[in-house]
């Protein structure tokens, strides 16, 4: 049985992650141009997921992360800090 995972899912557009291949569903065949709008929309939204590879900047500064670049539209991140101390430098 496939494990199928949601990386997307908007009112035209469903990306999923069928085990290793992603699948891009488009529902229905025929748009009005406002409906085509939408979807081109959608599409420029779904696109992160479309690609091989996804690359994203983390700015640090002073040891702080203080800008992340490059999510998809609607993504959060949280970025946590642990003080764990490095073997070797005790």
């Amino acid at each position: 049985m496939s494990e199928i995972t949601t990386l997307h899912k908007g009112q035209f557009v469903l990306v999923d992650l069928v085990d290793e291949t992603i699948e891009l569903t488009v529902e229905n065949n025929v748009y009005s141009r406002s409906e085509a709008l939408e979807l081109i929309a959608e599409l420029e939204q779904a696109e992160p997921f479309l690609s091989e590879r996804q690359e994203i900047d983390i700015v640090v500064e002073g040891g702080m992360v203080v800008e992340v670049n490059g999510l998809p539209t609607n993504w959060e991140y949280c970025i946590t800090d642990k003080d764990i101390a490095l073997e070797g430098l005790e």
